[in-house]
């Protein structure tokens, strides 16, 4: 796709006077780029008046906010994964049954990332034209993006060393459990 074409289309979206800017902005934040080329305005996102006679888009399924916003953690976590799998068919049965675990473990992570971003985006999306949703919504933006690189570490561990180190895998799970923590509380 052209990046003129994007400028042009997001310019268009943002520069109109009946959006309500702010709502906008937060509503691309985090979003591929090649989104707006192929759906936008397309059949998934709806116009939500706001209070001022101005209007937000927001998808009409919360659903589908995580495979769009969390694109970076899902390409990674698929690819952690195929790792893993990899690893688990060539591994004896102890040390499967270890990778099993590691698949528990990461899965949680991701059905709770899941769960939490579409609880945010229920907020942002039944009312976007209120600062403290927009703000809910692009902490979790930057929850997501923060995962993702705590996964590319997982990834680059993985990629060096193998699943030889089972013990220091899974520790660096916990951390990645332990630094979402962190976020979400703060």
């Amino acid at each position: 796709m052209n990046i003129d074409i994007e400028l042009t289309n997001i310019d268009s979206i943002v520069g109109n006077k009946n959006i309500n800017t702010a709502a906008m902005v937060t509503t691309l934040s985090h979003l591929d780029s090649a989104i707006l080329g192929i759906s936008w305005p397309g059949n998934k996102w709806i116009d939500v008046p706001c209070g001022d006679g101005t209007t937000a888009r927001v998808l009409k399924n919360p659903d589908e906010a995580f495979e769009l916003y969390g694109k970076e953690w899902n390409t990674k976590f698929k690819v952690v994964i195929d790792l893993l799998n990899q690893a688990k068919g060539s591994a004896d049965v102890e040390v499967g049954n270890k990778i099993v675990k590691l698949f528990d473990n990461l899965n949680y992570v991701e059905a709770t990332l899941r769960e939490m971003y579409k609880n945010s985006y229920l907020t942002f999306a039944a009312t976007p034209c209120k600062e403290e949703s927009q703000k809910e919504k692009r902490i979790m933006d930057r929850i997501i993006t923060a995962a993702s690189l705590l996964l590319a570490g997982l990834k680059v561990m993985i990629d060096s060393q193998g699943v030889k180190d089972l013990d220091a895998l899974n520790n660096q799970i916990l951390k990645i459990i332990d630094k979402i923590t962190s976020m979400i509380i703060n």
